[in-house]
């Protein structure tokens, strides 16, 4: 073999090594082999117990199901190339307004079409926490926990961490007062301010406006840091500071019911020293 052949073989192999990476995530194939790859590398670097956990982002696509947040490195460059040339992906992400969260132990992205997000990240007991909602959507939607009319409104869900099993459990629910209040209960049954007895229809707007049930643009709430444990028999609450890490769980229903469930930032509750 001369050496002018050689030469030209070995172009040919270069230029062939150069159209198979540029040109092969663009079939079918390639994109599934490439998907397969990062699918395995995002799996192993999802691990989470808390969202600080969930500190390396990476810009990927919808097509990773929105997650955005893991907890140790996969390849940056596998994955930008299956966004650039495979992922028809459009805005439906909402990455600007996303946030990180460890749900089920997985790191994910939380709250970008609609998002709530507390004011700080640590509150002192007693002290009210602000909490902030805004939808990016143009559509009218409403929170979708169910209600009856008879009923004052529970529209999010307390959950806190348990240090000992690293799991998130359900701490109460929030009842929504007039003024934007809300106010967490672990079980309102019993409670005087959650049901109107012998209610009637013409009775039912003594508790609150179906349309406060509407998610506009922005809303903000003020949120007691007091749970209500129990009710008396006289249906009055028993308070008791909250003390821990804590998120919130808002669960709302776009067009045609269907459900969406988004998450707070975590924040810690702490007692006077």
């Amino acid at each position: 073999m001369s050496k002018k052949t050689l030469l030209i073989l070995v172009f040919v192999a270069i230029i062939a090594v150069v159209v198979y990476y540029v040109f092969y995530p663009f079939t079918e194939a390639g994109c599934n082999n490439i998907k397969t790859k990062i699918d395995k590398q995002a799996e192993a670097a999802s691990f989470c117990d808390l969202a600080s956990d969930c500190a390396f982002e990476i810009e990927t696509g919808c097509s990773f199901d929105c997650a955005k947040y893991f907890s140790s490195e996969i390849n940056k460059d596998l994955a930008s190339r299956y966004e650039n040339r495979c992922s028809d992906c459009k805005d439906e992400c909402y990455f600007s307004n996303a946030s990180p969260a460890c749900l089920n132990h997985i790191c994910s992205a939380t709250g970008g079409a609609v998002y709530i997000k507390t004011l700080k990240e640590e509150y002192a007991a007693g002290e009210a926490i602000t909490l902030d909602l805004k939808s990016n959507l143009l559509e009218e939607i409403e929170y979708g926990f169910p209600i009856s009319l008879c009923l004052r409104p529970a529209i999010m869900r307390l959950e806190k961490y348990n240090t000992e099993t690293k799991e998130w459990l359900s701490s109460g629910i929030g009842l929504l007062f007039e003024n934007s209040r809300i106010v967490f209960y672990e079980d309102p049954i019993d409670c005087q301010v959650y049901e109107i007895k012998n209610c009637t229809p013409e009775e039912a707007d003594k508790f609150i406006d179906e349309s406060t049930l509407k998610i506009t643009e922005g809303a903000s709430y003020s949120v007691s840091s007091d749970i209500a444990k129990s009710c008396d028999s006289a249906g009055q609450e028993i308070l008791e500071p909250m003390q821990g890490r804590y998120r919130i769980a808002a669960h709302y229903d776009q067009k045609e019911k269907i459900g969406r469930q988004i998450y707070s930032n975590e924040f810690t509750v702490k007692l006077p020293r």
